[in-house]
């Protein structure tokens, strides 16, 4: 089976101005997912999608260590381009490929390890299409309204008692081919949910998480 990883990074961001190219321990996030996109022992080929000159010139060496690069038209690099929009464009542009891969350079802190053992439990799993990662919380939500949303307020119970709700992170999509043509999306219609250690999950939106990331990757 041919697995494929592509790493959309745009040079443009809202929140955090252009926080591909943000450096944590001297490297920039977008070096750095590529790097251990290339470490990964069950990907075969890895595509860096991006429009920016910048973000090209900050990895232009790994482009002799296998990256292979995905250079996305301008107006295709904004927020109306949808991470589904991404991925079939990316289809498009790399090498007859069985299973679609996409992670994130704002997630810096899932390693190698687990995102080979994510593609390893999904290609041994059967009957799904394709898979994401998750983390685990069982808190108490609120909505917008001051309502509690999965619990009574009249019979609180023990936080561990609290039904488990499960987060889609920005770690690891993954998605057989046919099943992206069909649907066009990068979630299919019978997807694995993979539990992600809790420190893996995290991601960078804005300047708190970077420092909170920054801090924790010196010591992870």
């Amino acid at each position: 089976m041919k697995v494929s990883m592509i790493i959309p990074a745009k040079g443009t961001s809202e929140r955090l101005k252009n926080k591909n190219l943000y450096k944590i321990n001297g490297k920039t996030l977008v070096r750095m997912a590529c790097e251990k996109a290339l470490e990964c022992k069950n990907v075969h080929r890895v595509y860096l999608d991006t429009e920016s000159e910048s973000i090209i010139l900050d990895i232009q060496d790994l482009l002799s260590k296998g990256l292979n690069l995905i250079r996305r038209p301008s107006e295709l690099a904004n927020n109306d381009i949808s991470a589904n929009d991404m991925m079939i464009y990316g289809l498009h542009s790399i090498e007859e490929t069985d299973l679609i891969i996409q992670t994130f350079a704002t997630s810096p802190l899932i390693t190698s390890k687990t995102i080979d053992n994510c593609i390893e439990k999904f290609i041994d799993s059967s009957g799904y299409d394709s898979f994401f990662s998750v983390v685990k919380m069982q808190e108490y939500f609120w909505n917008e309204n001051s309502e509690p949303i999965n619990f009574d307020i009249k019979k609180l119970p023990n936080s561990f008692e609290l039904d488990k709700v499960y987060m889609e992170t920005h770690g690891v999509y993954g998605i057989y081919v046919d099943s992206l043509i069909k649907n066009k999306t990068r979630v299919g219609k019978r997807p694995l949910m993979l539990e992600i250690p809790k420190i893996e999950s995290l991601d960078i939106n804005d300047k708190d998480d970077l420092e909170l990331i920054g801090a924790i990757y010196e010591k992870y």
